[in-house]
């Protein structure tokens, strides 16, 4: 009798050793994600560069647009851009983009502002830069862009590839 009951309490005590070794079960250490340190974001800025005006609006962090007013020496250029982020460096946000726009001019040829053209016409641009932020609420954008531009005055209609270098300051008010 004795050795029956020194074989159940080994048996009890083996099966309550096999249930404390169920309960501590040894769970890896979750590792924490890595907190995003960039001040890059999204929604609504508004930016000045020489010589225009903008209202910019990124949907998420890749994908945005922007309505441009530019304006000097008698030409106006309504624009309206695209824009595709594909790198993000800390701080750094590069872009690529299509820039589309209806332009006008008014201006004198001469001193005496005797001969004066005037029309209107188009201009389309494939876009490559940059955007530096700052802050949360301001950044520095710089791009680089080769606008194809068509313009018509009276009977008159000529064309012209540019090269055109763009910067701004911008202001994230929300």
């Amino acid at each position: 009798m004795r050795k029956l009951a020194s074989l159940i309490v080994f048996f009890l005590l083996l099966n309550s050793c096999v249930v404390w070794a169920k309960k501590v079960q040894v769970v890896p250490t979750p590792i924490p994600e890595a907190e995003d340190y960039s001040n890059i974001r999204t929604g609504l800025s508004v930016g000045v560069g020489w010589p225009y005006a903008g209202l910019k609006y990124y949907f998420n962090r890749d994908i945005g647009t922007e309505l441009r007013y530019a304006t000097g020496g008698g030409i106006n250029v309504f624009a309206a851009r695209g824009y595709w982020s594909f790198a993000k460096i800390s701080n750094f946000n590069v872009f690529t983009g299509l820039e589309a726009g209806y332009v006008t001019f008014d201006t004198a040829l001469n001193a005496d502002d005797s001969f004066r053209v005037s029309g209107s016409g188009y201009e389309f641009a494939p876009l490559f830069g940059s955007e530096y932020f700052f802050s949360r609420e301001f950044s520095l954008s710089l791009d680089f862009s080769m606008p194809i531009v068509g313009l018509n005055s009276r009977n008159v209609s000529l064309g012209d590839l540019q090269w055109v270098l763009n910067g701004g300051l911008y202001f994230y008010p929300f």
